[in-house]
This record gives structure tokens, sequence and C-alpha cells, in this order.
């Protein structure tokens, strides 16, 4: 339980260190992105709490559950970091 709960915890770190990535250094990249992050850090911290309320209420498979959504999300935010390195190391063009 206590095991779960720590790697529960692990994974949202990951998603706001993930969010905490997001930079400006593409306005119309970080304009689109900013808040759907966001949304997904709040919500990782979300998916947290009720893990914990699922364990203490021996509803394992919901906390199975929750740690799936922690573990999706955190791909999820890592993709959108990637695709904002790639951008940020693309050649610039004219229009752009």
């Amino acid at each position: 339980m206590k095991t779960t709960l720590k790697n529960a915890i692990k994974l949202a770190q990951e998603i706001q260190k993930k969010y905490n990535e997001l930079n400006n250094d593409n306005e119309g990249f970080f304009d689109l992105y900013h808040d759907d992050l966001l949304i997904q850090s709040d919500c990782a911290w979300l998916e947290v709490e009720e893990l914990e309320e699922d364990l203490k209420n021996k509803q394992k498979e919901y906390a199975e559950i929750s740690m799936q959504n922690l573990r999706d999300t955190l791909a999820y935010v890592t993709f959108i970091i990637d695709i904002q390195n790639q951008l940020n190391n693309c050649p610039k063009s004219i229009y752009g």
C-alpha cells in the first residue's frame, strides 16, 4: 500500500517536472500546450489523492486504474515536451 502511494507520488512529481520544462522558446507551441499541461499536472495530484482513498478503502482495482492513468499521463506530457524540444531545435524558416 505504501509502495503504491510512493510510486503514485513519484509519477505525479515527474508529470509536474515535465510541465515545468515547457518553455516559451516557441510562443505558439507554448500557448497551445500551456493550459493542457498545467491541467495534466494538477489532475495528477488529484489522482494521487483518489488513489490514497482507494487504498484506504481497500479498493485495489481503482488504485490500479489510477496508477495506469498516471503512467499514461506521464507518457503524454513527456511526448509533448519531446515535440517541443524537436521544434526548438528545428531550423528556422522564412515564415515562422
